[in-house]
């Protein structure tokens, strides 16, 4: 079961269902959000995986190469290290629903997002990076190209 607090269909609009859903029909992802909009967006599906016995929605991190930490973005100051093949948890205190770039763990939703921030951040940033499959558990908010979130596990290293 995952719980959707939020989304945006684009940078106006924000939505608040506040719906439980079940892992295996964030794949109808549109069909479910939808009655919640004012809007005819369509809103992508979310991809999942079977880890440890149960389906869990999927996307990607991107982190720093040298200590696995967050990349520290838009003056961002409260720096996360994550383990590999470890769920990592945010504390309820530090959970904040809603667009806001704080307040969650981001998730890419597509390679071509975690490809274009790598590269970002080697170009401007001078910083290499590591890119992870990475499950996760609730949706704090969802955008069309990120997912916030309360929980992590990245799971696999993957190699652009």
């Amino acid at each position: 079961m995952v719980k959707i607090y939020s989304f945006s269909t684009d940078r106006k609009h924000c939505y608040y269902p506040n719906i439980n859903v079940e892992s295996n029909d964030l794949k109808r992802l549109n069909e479910i959000l939808m009655p919640y909009t004012d809007m005819t967006t369509r809103i992508p599906n979310l991809k999942t995986a079977i880890i440890d016995k149960q389906e869990h929605p999927i996307g990607y991190r991107l982190v720093k190469k040298k200590d696995l930490s967050s990349l520290g973005l838009r003056g961002n100051t409260n720096i996360l290290y994550y383990p590999i093949n470890e769920w990592f948890y945010l504390s309820q205190k530090e959970i904040l629903e809603g667009p806001q770039d704080w307040g969650g763990i981001a998730i890419l939703r597509n390679l071509g997002s975690a490809r274009w921030l790598q590269n970002y951040m080697l170009d401007k940033h001078s910083t290499e990076t590591r890119l992870f499959k990475t499950a996760f558990k609730d949706i704090i908010h969802l955008k069309e190209r990120s997912v916030k979130t309360n929980a992590i596990l990245m799971y696999e290293e993957i190699f652009l």
